[in-house]
């Protein structure tokens, strides 16, 4: 066993933590580990590094709630909280709580979308205003939000108008019935009153 190249290969991975480089990092503590009397610390480090590679993974997947699970459990492991590997699963955990949030307006979004569509306005009212309520919107999803109700406020007035006009229609039927049964009537009455004469 060669202690020297044991603590240039601890050196090593330090340095490549200190940057950021866990990939690298993560090969000079698995030297280190090999040739250490006692690897414990370096294991712990090197598991510290494989699970913040798994969350990566799970941001990368679009797997944001395990991501944001694992982050914060593997974030409060870490004891310096200057080190960049505590920046990094701060970073990469504000990246996921981001993601995550983008990812549920979306598909509220998309819910309001598809009542639209399916005329279902009142729906697409509900979803909308909760949507607008949202504090942590961006100024973006705002205009999302802000367009979605114009399309929405477009479909209200179309079918108001399909309805006044349906309205329009049915009187009109109406107008031509009660003339046509006027005129019926007439006509009944003129050949009664023409077979009595007769």
């Amino acid at each position: 066993m060669n202690n020297h190249k044991n603590d240039e290969n601890l050196t090593l991975a330090e340095k490549y933590m200190d940057r950021g480089d866990f990939d690298k990092a993560l090969g000079y503590y698995e030297k280190a580990a090999e040739e250490a009397k006692d690897p414990t610390a370096i294991n712990a480090a090197m598991q510290l590094i494989r699970d913040y590679q798994n969350a990566e993974d799970y941001v990368d997947s679009e797997q944001y709630t395990e991501a944001i699970a694992a982050l914060k459990q593997l974030r409060d492991r870490v004891t310096d909280k200057d080190s960049t590997m505590y920046k990094s699963i701060e970073d990469l955990l504000s990246k996921a709580q981001s993601a995550q949030s983008d990812s549920a307006f979306a598909s509220d979004l998309e819910e309001a979308q598809g009542y639209l569509e399916d005329d279902k306005l009142d729906a697409a009212s509900g979803k909308l205003d909760s949507l607008e309520q949202d504090s942590s919107l961006t100024d973006e999803q705002r205009k999302q939000v802000e367009d979605m109700k114009n399309k929405l406020q477009s479909a209200k007035d179309s079918a108001q108008q399909q309805q006044e006009n349906g309205a329009e229609e049915i009187r009109a039927q109406a107008g031509v019935l009660e003339r046509d049964g006027r005129a019926g009537e007439r006509r009944s009455q003129d050949l009664l009153g023409g077979e009595r004469r007769g």
